[in-house]
């Protein structure tokens, strides 16, 4: 009698779930499973009505109580994989998904989702792989040329990715996202005019979509007369107060009140913006003071003495370009990957990825370790690690610069791991560094100290007596340019970095704004611009509101 209540009861939550009434889904859904506790569809179900109201912690706690009732169900072990990935767990997301296709091995959703965790976490050569069987059995489908065209982007394939985003429009038309990841590829590329227009079209199709809005702001230098300005305030005006959406849209207007020189307008919406953003991180910058305290302490034990890894050959010299975000690291690899025998390879994340497993966090936010067996055994998946990234680049140069700023963290790691790399810091006044900072809206998660002016110079400060430490750590192995000399002297000072770097010069990265490859920072619009002075002069025209960060930073 209970089997058949609880299928009823499932069978009601179904059907309201279906027309969007979440809460009363949910009710009967908790129902039916108190009915019958072991009916996994009620579990499963309630999972999926979970993760459509991006409640993913409660909706991971019902997959598995499903698959405890289902063990081995492809359908529940595909939805708790995805899950996962949602959750940023991609590594169990995978295996779970691999579990799902040796029972089903052409089940879709689990093909498409297990491309997406791939990806996640830069294994792109086995995500291109998995989407291309997807796309065999289901060639029409165009999310799937979608998402290929992601993966092809991130692994830096960006004409290839061009065309999977373009097959995508062909199949759907009206795929705003489609147009939205075409008119990136095309800016990463450095063809501005295709990128708005792509940009442009997304808008057509879904004109309130925030995200758009803050990527065509970048490409655009505003007038008074500009109408995008009026069409994103009243858009603004529509959602409520705490929603993330704000923030993009504040991030735009505060850009294009700036291009108009109303600086009290700018710095208004640039406020509230970095407002949304800092309360949606819930950044805390004592679990970074804890971490930079915990490698200081490692690196500083006189008993710390493993021997660095070993020295087979690399396939490529890495070249590392650190210092903080907005300082010139884009503008420096550009210099650099102008050299015939460089090759660019953005902001490689196998660094971070890598070491970041190595940290145990103790029983409070201020209690980190790291235990010297296990950061020798580090120091070697480091380097076995990163020459799976260099082989997969495949690329003929023999120097391959990876430009990912905050590698300042593993400055050591990297010297003890990969004793054969140059380290370039790039360093920049410490008030136009935080100040570009905090005018930028950046894509990643990972940079929590951006949203909060106190933070940010918090965070320079960390950084800055961290440089101080590698340096006397490594005498003579860390190489600091100075951006406001690079602009003061541009050929003297690319001299210079090429010599340290073990490059014969070439007139090549003097022209570096005219060479085409793709760019994927925030960066990527001025460095297809001539070398320029005075940027680092902008902070002075919001100096009144920036007492909070001039005054950290003095201290």
């Amino acid at each position: 009698m209970n089997e058949v209540t609880a299928i009823e009861l499932y069978e009601k939550a179904r059907r309201l779930h279906e027309r969007g009434k979440l809460s009363r889904a949910e009710q009967f859904y908790r129902k039916a499973i108190k009915t019958n506790k072991r009916f996994a569809p009620a579990h499963n179900n309630l999972g999926n009505m979970l993760v459509d109201r991006n409640r993913l912690a409660e909706a991971t706690r019902a997959y598995q109580d499903a698959l405890a009732h289902a063990p081995g169900d492809p359908r529940v072990l595909n939805n708790l994989g995805n899950v996962l990935h949602l959750r940023g767990k991609s590594k169990e997301a995978v295996s779970l998904l691999y579990t799902a296709l040796e029972t089903d091995p052409d089940y879709l959703d689990a093909l498409n989702n297990l491309g997406n965790a791939l990806s996640s976490l830069g294994r792109f050569n086995e995500a291109t792989a998995v989407y291309h069987k997807a796309i065999q059995l289901a060639p029409n489908f165009a999310q799937l040329h979608l998402n290929l065209g992601r993966t092809l982007m991130d692994s830096g394939k960006l004409e290839f990715a061009i065309d999977s985003f373009t097959q995508a429009i062909t199949l759907d038309p009206n795929y705003a996202q489609a147009y939205y990841s075409r008119g990136n590829a095309f800016q990463d590329l450095g063809q501005f005019t295709d990128a708005s227009e792509s940009y442009q079209q997304a808008l057509q199709i879904n004109p309130s979509a925030s995200i758009v809005h803050l990527a065509l702001s970048g490409l655009k230098k505003y007038e008074d007369t500009d109408p995008h300005i009026a069409v994103m305030q009243n858009l603004l005006g529509t959602y409520r107060q705490d929603d993330p959406n704000r923030a993009m849209l504040c991030f735009a207007l505060a850009k294009a009140y700036d291009d108009l020189r109303e600086f009290d307008r700018s710095f208004h919406y640039l406020s509230e913006g970095n407002r949304l953003r800092s309360k949606q991180l819930d950044y805390d910058l004592e679990n970074d003071r804890a971490l930079v305290s915990t490698i200081e302490g490692l690196f500083g034990l006189s008993s710390c003495n493993f021997n660095s890894a070993s020295d087979s050959d690399l396939p490529n010299i890495p070249i590392f370009v650190v210092g903080m975000p907005r300082s010139g690291t884009s503008l420096v690899e550009q210099i650099l990957a102008s050299h015939g025998h460089v090759y660019g390879a953005g902001e490689l994340d196998t660094v971070n990825r890598s070491l970041r497993s190595s940290i145990r966090q103790g029983s409070t936010k201020n209690e980190a370790k790291l235990e010297e067996d296990i950061l020798e055994m580090s120091v070697e998946q480091l380097r076995r690690t990163y020459f799976e990234t260099l082989s997969t680049l495949n690329v003929p140069e023999r120097y391959v610069v990876d430009k990912m700023p905050l590698n300042l963290l593993w400055v050591g790691f990297i010297l003890k791991a990969l004793p054969e790399a140059k380290i370039v810091h790039m360093k920049r006044c410490p008030r136009a560094t935080c100040w570009s900072i905090y005018k930028q809206h950046f894509s990643t998660n990972e940079l929590g100290f951006a949203y909060r002016l106190a933070d940010i110079a918090g965070f320079y400060n960390l950084y800055s007596s961290l440089m101080c430490f590698w340096h006397a750590r490594y005498p003579g192995r860390i190489y600091t340019l100075e951006y406001e000399e690079l602009t003061e002297s541009q050929e003297h000072e690319t001299e210079n970095l090429l010599e340290f770097c073990g490059l014969e010069w070439d007139p090549n990265c003097l022209s570096f704004h005219n060479t085409k490859r793709p760019v994927t920072t925030a960066s990527a619009v001025q460095v297809r611009q001539k070398m320029y002075r005075g940027s680092s002069e902008k902070w002075k025209n919001y100096e009144k509101y920036l007492d909070p960060l001039l005054n950290t930073l003095a201290n």
